[in-house]
């Protein structure tokens, strides 16, 4: 499960000493795996990289661990048991190993902890000489000396891996052979670990997230189950044992089952895949997104009409300028801010807080009123040219449509406009605008005494005003029209 990791923690006071053993830091992990233990590995290749960095390292026999069954998995009880357990083989191609067991920690059969059922199975599981566990179930006690530390360390890296990078799906899924693990998942999956360990994300996700997981390691072993009974009822046929009609039915049913069984997987991987993706997972967010996160600065996406190319467009955007999806400019791919969207530009300006940025997707929009910007936000036109984000004056009444009122605004990558020269486009109150590689065109431009704005790079094809307070207004590396008019005027 995807959860905020913590260490082994005893039932009772009558445990051993274990290796305590943590895993604090992205990078370190990042490293240990792509470089020291993947590679470059296919998934498909992905168990025999973790089984010759098992061999190399673990100790084969003579070492005693705290087995902590699980509830999916090889001689499971159907509840979670603790047992000292003496090791005397790992099969490292399985990664598990053989154990004895020794004692029986948790539950107590004597006490209240078991009912009767449960108390059954854990006396015939104890009454087997041998009994074969997954390595990622075993905590390495701790004889006071360094011997097994070793061990304990990998058993310990190997548990991580495949409790919270690998995906219960991810060899079963088609995927092509010479795609990378480490290079393609390794990085989002430790970083979705991490957010989660950190309480970054939602609870509503975190428990579909594990949902997907526990559901999916149900279905993978249904799935495994029917395989191996079609395998068998094949190799009787191959046999010549043709069986009745009805075991051919039955192995019919599996081929189905087989079949869709498959396809559930396939869909709770791609659902993991957006999950994974820290941009589609704030669109997730938003839906539940706690109060407390109010301060926390967003991005506002506006578009005429969302569908799945916009949707991909942004992603793609965002991906290629990490800076504007991040509120830490130091990591720019760590606290990647949320999304917000709407279908105007009067409700995103609305919702705005200082700090906050304002995505406006390709198309025409027609300013039937007065918008008024009063936060240090940043306006950016998300397109690679900046005639297809068009900002239109439709007020009939010749007044300015876009007032900025604050200390910092940044607008980018915009055309405003307006078809009658008498009429207003921007308008500067106080604080300081930035226009950059935006086209003006027609109307005019206001400032106030306490208002600067500042144009650059910017283009003005038609006539045009500019007035002016006391040259409050300041233009670089700009293409003016010769019928630019500059005025002063008093405020």
């Amino acid at each position: 499960m995807m959860r905020k990791r913590t260490s082994f923690t005893p039932q009772t006071l009558c445990y051993p000493p274990i290796y305590k053993i943590k895993l604090v830091k992205l990078s370190e992990l990042e490293n240990l795996f792509a470089n020291e233990i993947l590679g470059s590995a296919p998934t498909g290749k992905v168990h025999e990289c973790m089984i010759r960095y098992v061999t190399s390292f673990i100790e084969p026999r003579d070492w005693r661990a705290i087995w902590r069954t699980s509830k999916i998995g090889i001689n499971s009880t159907g509840i979670v048991c603790d047992f000292i357990v003496e090791v005397l083989d790992v099969a490292h191609n399985a990664l598990e190993a053989s154990v004895s067991i020794d004692k029986l920690l948790y539950p107590s059969l004597a006490g209240g902890d078991c009912n009767e059922e449960e108390r059954v199975e854990i006396e015939k599981l104890m009454k087997q000489k041998i009994v074969n566990v997954p390595l990622t179930e075993l905590y390495v006690i701790n004889e006071n000396d360094d011997e097994y530390s070793v061990t304990a360390v990998v058993i310990e890296h190997v548990r991580f891996f495949y409790r919270h990078i690998w995906r219960p799906w991810d060899d079963i899924i088609t995927r092509p052979s010479v795609e990378s693990f480490a290079e393609n998942f390794l990085s989002e999956r430790l970083r979705l670990y991490f957010e989660i360990s950190c309480g970054s994300i939602n609870q509503p996700i975190v428990d579909r997230i594990n949902y997907l997981l526990e559901e999916g390691a149900r279905l993978k072993a249904r799935f495994e189950e029917v395989n191996t009974r079609m395998e068998a009822v094949n190799q009787g046929l191959e046999g010549g044992d043709w069986g009745t009609n009805e075991e051919i039915a039955i192995n019919d049913f599996d081929l189905y089952e087989s079949l869709r069984l498959q396809m559930k997987l396939e869909d709770f991987d791609l659902e993991m895949t957006r999950l994974e993706d820290p941009l589609l997972r704030r669109i997730v967010m938003v839906v539940d997104a706690p109060t407390e996160s109010n301060d926390q600065e967003k991005i506002h996406v506006v578009a005429v009409k969302y569908n799945l190319t916009v949707l991909e467009k942004i992603m793609s955007f965002l991906k290629a300028n990490p800076r504007i999806a991040s509120n830490n400019l130091e990591s720019p791919h760590r606290n990647t801010s949320p999304l917000v969207f709407h279908q105007d530009l009067p409700s995103a300006f609305a919702s705005t807080k200082s700090g906050d940025k304002v995505l406006i997707m390709p198309g025409n929009y027609a300013c039937v009123t007065t918008l008024w910007i009063t936060k240090d936000i940043s306006i950016l036109g998300v397109s690679a040219k900046k005639e297809d984000v068009v900002l239109e004056s439709n007020d009939p009444t010749g007044e300015i449509f876009l007032h900025c009122a604050s200390d910092e605004v940044y607008i980018s990558n915009i055309t405003l406009r307006t078809t009658d020269p008498s009429h207003g486009i921007l308008q500067v109150h106080f604080g300081q605008t930035h226009l950059k590689d935006c086209i003006l065109d027609g109307g005019q431009c206001r400032t106030t005494l306490s208002g600067q704005l500042y144009l650059t790079e910017c283009n003005i094809p038609h006539p045009f005003t500019l007035n002016e307070s006391e040259s409050s207004i300041k233009i670089t590396s700009s293409n003016l029209s010769d019928s630019l008019v500059c005025s002063s005027h008093s405020s």
